[in-house]
């Protein structure tokens, strides 16, 4: 069954409005803020906070992050490896662009939401601070 252009625009409406604060993506290099690859390449994003049509993230390595960060062990989600996600740094992405280039892997249980702030919070850039209060909304 083809569906029509306008089905298709709703269901991808739909699908920008399920996106929620710790959600996971791969996403292509081209569209990661993360300041150590030798050679770029995808990287799981972790969406810290969700506004009007903008997911904050911040990009997750399977080595050590540099700043404050929040460990994802294998199993809680369909990441591949122990992932930390580094929130010394985050960037808005367009909700479009996450649910169309994103490869979803999963969503961080609500009782992680207390250690998404922490880790915001110990951030040394305010933008990333200020996200905590974007998250709770």
């Amino acid at each position: 069954m083809r569906l029509s252009q306008e089905t298709l625009q709703q269901l991808k409406q739909m699908q920008e409005a399920l996106v929620g604060r710790g959600d996971i993506f791969f996403l292509p290099p081209d569209r990661v803020h993360y300041g150590h690859d030798r050679e770029p390449h995808e990287h799981p994003c972790l969406v810290v906070a969700v506004d009007r049509a903008r997911a904050h993230l911040v990009a997750g390595t399977s080595g050590s992050a540099d700043g404050p960060a929040l460990v994802v062990r294998v199993g809680e989600t369909d990441l591949p490896h122990e992932t930390e996600f580094d929130f010394r740094d985050t960037w808005p992405l367009s909700l479009t662009i996450l649910v169309t280039e994103g490869r979803p892997m999963g969503r961080l249980a609500e009782t992680r939401h207390p250690e998404i702030d922490a880790a915001a919070l110990a951030s040394p850039k305010i933008a990333v601070r200020r996200l905590t209060k974007l998250g709770r909304s």
